[in-house]
This record gives structure tokens, sequence and C-alpha cells, in this order.
């Protein structure tokens, strides 16, 4: 699936404040579950070792994906 979301503002100082926010909402994939709602995917941030990690994403972290629905066993679902 491919997402896109375009935004226009008439004042650059408004523009590059709404781009903070959102680039601090894309690297906080801990709270990613939070602003899609309950019921959804769960999201845990990962450093490169895949220990977790409480912070923003940094360059060769992974992203832990717990899926909810039918599958294999609640230890082996990760992708």
């Amino acid at each position: 699936m491919d997402a896109k979301q375009q935004c226009t503002f008439d004042d650059e100082a408004v523009a590059v404040e709404f781009f903070k926010i959102v680039k601090h909402r894309l690297l906080d994939i801990s709270h990613w579950a939070v602003l899609a709602g309950s019921g959804t995917s769960t999201f845990q941030l990962t450093n490169a070792f895949g220990n977790p990690a409480v912070r923003l994403a940094q360059e060769r972290d992974y992203i832990q994906i717990d899926i909810p629905g039918p599958g294999p066993s609640a230890d082996k679902r990760f992708f």
C-alpha cells in the first residue's frame, strides 16, 4: 500500500512547525498504536540487535510489528 498526504500552508513558519510535529510522530514508533487506535497492530522499536528501544527511531533500527488475527503462535508472529 502506498499512502500519501499533502498539506498547504500560507505561512512558512507554520509549515516548518507542522513538519517538526509530523517528523516526531513518524520516528516515535513505539506510540504508533496510540495514533492508530485500539484493536490495531502493535509496534515496537528495536535496536540493530533486536533489543527494545524506548526512543525515537535511528538509522539501523528495526520495527517489530504484532499483527492481530489468525496465524502462527504468539511468539512467532512478528515481522
